[in-house]
């Protein structure tokens, strides 16, 4: 105290925190830097006021002058001046051990490398810190851990601070393009700027050939690299004409014209006939080129024909019982006759 109140300035402190320093040793019990008050000898001379002056000419000490109430007055002022400084540095003092009682207690960071975020995120959080994730995205590493932290693991800091996480992201994803009406040429070119691989299959359909017709798993996310699989068209489905009502040789003409084949069934007898009443594929069905299509054909009536005329029947003559046709009372069985030897009964 009796350092900032010196009345020499060498023997002050020469700045504000020379005195700052020495105040928080001094709070703190531990010696302070502050330097012993100057002796009389070794202060510094000040020149002659300008309000003495030399009297009678000689060489004696100058004489004071001015009014005795005024340096009264100065003497006061400086006691106040005094007084006011020893209070500041007072309420100083207190503030400086004030703030260092206020001052929160660091907190130790905890190592979350290598652990889930969810839990890396809990951990942090219980130690009355914040969290910042940050996700990287990397083939090699565990989906969702923890792989750095800043500031690091056991540092010390205020609670309340942010802690900042890199957390991995798995392997870089792109969403699966739409790629319906390209060409096999464009769907590949599209597909290896966004890094992906086409993995062709070839469906029946009637869009022209090689003309991609359905891509199974568009706009869903995939690995960089992965594999797409994408439908080609074969060009071999074509739509069923309609032939019902034509004749079976004006119907057999336009459905191989198309590309079928023909199966003629015989149909109802029809005073019409030759006529196609059903198709199985049925009109504007799609089938593929080459399958056989089966037409109903109606069938003449059958001309009727006349009964045949009965033919007469001779009835056979039974022999009448007793033999002979007589009244005789024969047995109604003709008699064999031995063989004919060839020689004539003597």
């Amino acid at each position: 105290m009796l350092k900032a109140l010196s009345k020499n300035p060498l023997n002050r402190y020469q700045s504000a925190g020379e005195m700052r320093a020495d105040l928080l040793r001094a709070a703190n019990g531990r010696p302070v830097m502050a330097t012993p008050v100057m002796r009389e000898d070794e202060t510094m001379a000040m020149g002659p006021s300008a309000t003495t002056r030399q009297i009678g000419g000689t060489g004696g000490p100058p004489a004071r002058v001015g009014d005795a109430r005024r340096r009264k007055a100065s003497a006061w002022v400086l006691a106040a001046l005094s007084a006011l400084g020893v209070l500041a540095v007072i309420a100083l003092i207190a503030g400086l051990i004030a703030s260092q009682n206020d001052e929160p207690e660091l907190v130790a960071v905890p190592s979350v490398v290598d652990k889930p975020v969810a839990d890396a995120t809990a951990e942090l959080q219980a130690a009355n810190l914040k969290v910042v994730s940050n996700v990287i995205k990397q083939d090699e590493c565990v989906l969702n851990n923890v792989l750095t932290q800043d500031p690091a693991a056991e540092q010390r800091v205020e609670p309340g601070r942010e802690i900042t996480l890199q957390v991995c992201g798995g392997a870089e994803m792109v969403k699966i393009p739409e790629l319906v009406g390209f060409t096999k040429a464009g769907a590949e070119e599209r597909l290896r700027e966004a890094n992906l691989v086409p993995e062709w299959k070839t469906v029946d359909s009637r869009d022209p050939k090689d003309q991609v017709v359905r891509v199974p798993d568009v706009g869903k996310d995939i690995e960089v690299g992965g594999k797409v699989v994408v439908e080609l068209s074969n060009n071999l489905l074509r739509l069923v004409p309609n032939v019902v009502g034509s004749t079976e040789a004006a119907a057999t003409t336009t459905l191989r014209n198309a590309g079928f084949k023909v199966n003629p069934r015989p149909g109802q007898e029809s005073d019409d006939p030759g006529r196609v009443t059903a198709q199985d594929p049925g009109a504007n069905r799609e089938a593929k080129q080459g399958d056989t299509i089966t037409i109903t054909v109606t069938q003449p009536r059958a001309e009727p024909t006349e009964p045949a005329s009965p033919t007469p029947t001779t009835p056979t003559p039974t022999p009448s019982e007793g033999g002979g046709g007589g009244d005789g009372g024969g047995s109604g069985v003709i008699p064999s006759l031995p063989p004919f030897n060839g020689r004539a009964n003597d």
